[in-house]
């Protein structure tokens, strides 16, 4: 190795959420690409970290036998991750515990309403990986075949 390669400022490397790497230009700026994609990163994980001290929160709070403190801080929690059946269901039970356990129907009712979104949740989630894999295939398909035709294209000149 000469002396001039060892003088030369390292890169640094970023990984984005696809775990694309890029590395900076010379002069240590990040490109935008790389600088975006460490921007996001960053704020998903100051909402997980967020999300994660509400959920902490919330099962100390139900531990503590505070109910109707916990449903709050699991809607305020539901505000941040919209839909999640889990904290769905955290609040049918803390809710039916708030009451003082006096409605075991309602609580089925509830529980067999989150059940049912979950589900929902599940197939559409589904649906769409179905979707993905089937338009992989194609184009794996199509690609393969203009390939062949390629090649066949170049044996019919020798």
């Amino acid at each position: 190795m000469d002396s001039s390669s060892s003088m030369s400022s390292p890169a640094i490397m970023v990984g984005d959420s696809n775990n694309n790497v890029s590395s900076n230009n010379r002069d240590g700026a990040l490109s935008p690409t790389a600088a975006a994609s460490l921007r996001g990163s960053m704020e998903d994980d100051v909402a997980l970290s967020v999300a994660a001290g509400l959920a902490k929160e919330a099962a100390l709070l139900f531990q503590a036998g505070k109910f109707a403190e916990c449903v709050s801080v699991l809607k305020q929690l539901l505000h941040k991750k919209e839909d999640d059946p889990k904290i769905l269901h955290n609040i049918a039970i803390a809710e039916y515990f708030q009451d003082g356990c006096s409605d075991p129907k309602k609580l089925l009712e509830e529980l067999n309403n989150v059940k049912k979104r979950s589900e929902a949740l599940a197939h559409a989630s589904e649906e769409q990986q179905t979707e993905s894999v089937g338009s992989t295939s194609r184009l794996a398909v199509g690609s393969k075949e203009e390939e062949s035709a390629a090649l066949t294209k170049r044996a019919n000149q020798f």
